[in-house]
């Protein structure tokens, strides 16, 4: 069934990482265009004296066991929302930081991307 979430509700959701998922590909560039499309968005909401609501776009989930969420698909968005989340709150915690990311390519985007969100804000 779709539904609309929040991205503070589609966080607070127990998500799990399939094995057959590739690696977290996204760079500096990538977070760097979705927060200039989140930014011109907010000025198009001011522009326009509509209500913000930015859509992150199609996220897709399979229910498993426990109440478990495979991501089948935006699990590159996820991440990114992760790291934006948790520089934003320190205290934030979610199954995604419970991974052991063995790939090396994701262990540097993430480490890369986080600190481009650091020096962003």
């Amino acid at each position: 069934m779709a539904e609309i979430k929040s991205v503070n509700e589609l966080l607070g959701m127990n998500l799990n990482i399939p094995n057959y998922q590739r690696s977290y590909k996204w760079n500096i560039q990538n977070i760097e265009d979705l927060f200039l499309d989140i930014t011109n968005a907010i000025n198009d909401a001011y522009s326009y004296r509509t209500e913000f609501k930015y859509r992150i776009g199609t996220i897709i989930l399979h229910k498993t066991k426990n109440d478990t969420y495979d991501i089948v698909d935006g699990q590159q968005r996820i991440i990114s929302l992760v790291l934006l989340k948790k520089f934003i709150d320190p205290n934030f915690e979610c199954n995604i930081l419970k991974n052991e990311f063995t790939s090396k390519i994701t262990q540097n985007n993430i480490h890369c991307n986080y600190n481009f969100i650091v020096e962003w804000f």
